[in-house]
């Protein structure tokens, strides 16, 4: 199990959380991807909770598990948190970056994953490998964030999601690891006659002398057949004959609709599916009818579906009358036809509405009791007052009641609170479970604002304000005192408490060669901290194009 010195941690968030205070404003445009320490490097683990919602037992469950999963199968998982992916110009260009410089996954197998927690754009983004595409496509990804992931974040409960979410990821990968070793072919060149693309600026160089070495990956294919796979379409250039080893030649775009069906020519023409053709010069040197590979991915069109007849995606589907509208907790039903644009087929489906889908930042709230939540400063985010409520039993949304309806429910010491600006209270109305009028009951939530206000004891609330005064100062012979003065603004109750404050160290004593020793042991310092991140592990060097899927809460 990994360990890590929690003192690591706080006094990297104190020196973040100190540096927010001074510029502030500037904070959702300071974090970049080399801004993200990396936890290979920095302590050997595999989780960097910059947003600080982890605790550290938390993380080390997470190290463990990720640590096994490697261990047996080769596959890297880095998980992630930040504040805020900006300047990014969304949080899955700043995933795809951070995994890229990070270079998760081994060399070569690309079978790394990359989990990351925005809180300020309240989204998470998996991103993984080109490894991992197949054993972990886009759907599968996107279905783990919508099942274990989102619906805990929409609760408050990021450990619990994060650790569900981890865990799902880890039981996919460990029951059919991808491989871990991909084969690579080794092409030499006469280096004196290679231009090189060598600094900033993009000079041209040549390299006398000697033999550069260029490594690609291959993936080995079947000279003839039909492949749907997106991966194996964007990587054509890639394909190597699994029968000769020779590198597959593209097909030219004019000479594709001669080795299409009439059904693919159709998914063609509605752009439902795109093809490519390869084929192999040594094996099938004329590539005639069946000597070619016809590659093709599913573009995933809404409105298109697949024919049973002609077995592709020639189908157009259209809504022609709503018979009954979805509510929030009850499904609708409307007319369906379907056509075929290849055969004669037509057909039309009364078929259900799925029920209202609240927004992705809503939260679920019993439409009576009370609550009460950590509010976030604005910079971080949208703050958690601003989220949409829905009831917890009907779905519906609630209604925002304030003014005189919400505080005539306050107590006194919630009133007190609110006039400090500690908690700011908020009540939500069901209107769909209570839809009488008047003095109905509701949800207050409390959203707590300033935690520098202590809650008194007697009130239980956030009602006390702490006043602190050196009564006596230390010196370097003697202790100091200090009197701490907690006032409750509800009932009155005052406590008074009086600490010594400890002598003062004596000042370092000052040698005339002082500048030399410092400078000695700054370099000692430097020497130890390079010897340190020299010895310090590291992701594997693996790729990502961009596979993955991202969710909102």
């Amino acid at each position: 199990m990994f360990t890590r010195n929690t003192g690591i941690k706080q006094t990297l968030w104190g020196i973040l959380f100190g540096f927010s205070l001074i510029i502030f404003p500037l904070l959702s445009h300071a974090l970049t991807v080399q801004e993200v320490p990396n936890p290979r490097q920095q302590y050997g683990g595999w989780v960097m909770d910059m947003a600080n919602i982890l605790s550290n037992e938390t993380e080390n469950q997470l190290n463990q598990m990720i640590s096994q999963l490697e261990a047996s199968t080769g596959a890297e998982i880095a998980v992630v948190t930040v504040p805020t992916t900006a300047p990014s110009s969304s949080p899955k260009e700043f995933t795809t970056e951070l995994f890229n410089h990070w270079k998760i996954g081994k060399s070569g197998a690309d079978n790394g994953l990359l989990f990351l927690t925005t809180v300020g754009e309240r989204r998470v983004e998996i991103e993984t490998g080109y490894g991992m595409e197949s054993l972990l496509p886009d759907a599968e990804v996107g279905n783990i964030l919508k099942t274990q992931v989102t619906p805990r974040f929409r609760e408050g409960n990021f450990e619990g999601g994060i650790l569900a979410g981890t865990q799902a990821l880890i039981a996919v990968i460990a029951a059919d690891p991808p491989p871990l070793i991909t084969e690579m072919e080794t092409e030499a060149f006469p280096g004196d006659w290679i231009p090189w693309l060598v600094g900033g600026g993009g000079a041209l160089a040549t390299i006398a002398g000697g033999t550069v070495y260029r490594q690609k990956r291959r993936i080995f294919i079947e000279p003839t057949g039909r492949t749907r796979s997106k991966k194996l379409f964007q990587n054509s250039q890639r394909l190597y004959c699994n029968q000769c080893k020779h590198s597959l030649k593209p097909l030219e775009e004019t000479e594709i609709n001669s080795h299409l069906t009439g059904p693919e020519r159709v998914a063609q023409q509605l752009g439902s599916v795109e093809f490519k053709g390869a084929f192999c010069a040594r094996c099938y040197p004329n590539h005639p009818i069946g000597g070619v590979q016809i590659l093709s991915y599913d573009t995933q069109l809404s409105n298109v579906t697949n024919c049973p007849t002609c077995q592709e995606l020639t189908v157009t589907r259209q809504v022609t009358k709503i018979v009954e509208q979805p509510t929030w907790n009850t499904t609708g039903k409307h007319w369906i036809t379907e056509d075929c644009h290849c055969c004669d087929r037509h057909e039309e489906l009364l078929e259900d509405i799925p029920c209202l889908e609240p927004p992705a930042n809503a939260v679920f709230l019993p439409p009576t009791g009370r609550s009460r939540v950590q509010d976030q400063p604005s910079f971080m985010g949208p703050r958690e007052c601003d989220r949409p409520a829905h009831c917890q039993i009907c779905r519906y949304p609630l209604n925002q009641i304030q003014g005189y309806p919400l505080q005539s429910s306050l107590t006194p010491a919630e009133t007190t609170a609110e006039t400090l600006s500690s908690v700011k209270f908020i009540g939500w109305k069901c209107a769909n479970c209570y839809p009488q009028s008047g003095n109905q009951p509701i949800h207050i939530r409390g959203y707590i604002q300033n935690s520098a206000i202590l809650e008194c004891a007697i009130c239980q609330e956030l009602t006390v304000t702490r006043t602190e005064q050196v009564i006596q100062q230390p010196t370097t012979h003697s202790s100091g005192s200090q009197e701490i003065r907690d006032h409750c603004h509800c009932c009155g109750n005052e406590s008074i408490q009086s600490i010594i404050l400890p002598a003062l160290p004596p000042p370092p004593p000052v040698y005339s060669y002082s500048s030399d020793s410092s400078s000695s042991s700054d370099s000692s310092s430097s020497s130890s901290d390079s010897s340190s991140s020299s010895d310090s592990s590291d992701f594997g060097g693996g790729d990502s194009g961009g596979g993955g899927a991202g969710d909102d809460w």
